[in-house]
């Protein structure tokens, strides 16, 4: 698969679409057109975008099959749901991190209490 592809594909994964991921990111529609056809971003861009959708950079330039990174450095992968949660977690603020916190404390006393 080329850049474009998995772009669009992992865009698609986070419900997303290309050209709004772009936007959040600084990119021009004009330089995603360029994606389109076939054109690879500059590094510093391959890198912004592996770090927006937490994969590497091979895994963009279709190096790598695995598209998620781990997030313990060893060669272990999280599960696609477990991944997700974890990347929309680290976007939160330390107050909605904290409440997301305490809920999940909440749902495991009372699944302990069952």
């Amino acid at each position: 698969m080329n850049f474009w592809d998995i772009y669009e594909n992992l865009c698609f994964k986070f419900g997303k679409k290309p050209n709004p991921v772009g936007k959040e990111l600084g990119i021009s529609s004009g330089t995603i057109s360029q994606w389109k056809s076939g054109s690879i971003p500059s590094g510093e861009k391959l890198i912004q975008i592996a770090e927006y959708f937490n994969v590497s950079v091979d895994y963009l330039l279709g190096r790598e099959d695995n598209y998620m990174k781990s997030y313990n450095n060893t060669d272990s992968h999280l599960d696609e749901m477990s991944a997700t949660l974890l990347d929309d977690f680290s976007k939160l603020e330390t107050a909605e991190k904290a409440r997301v916190i305490v809920m999940i404390d909440d749902m495991k006393k009372a699944k302990e209490n069952k």
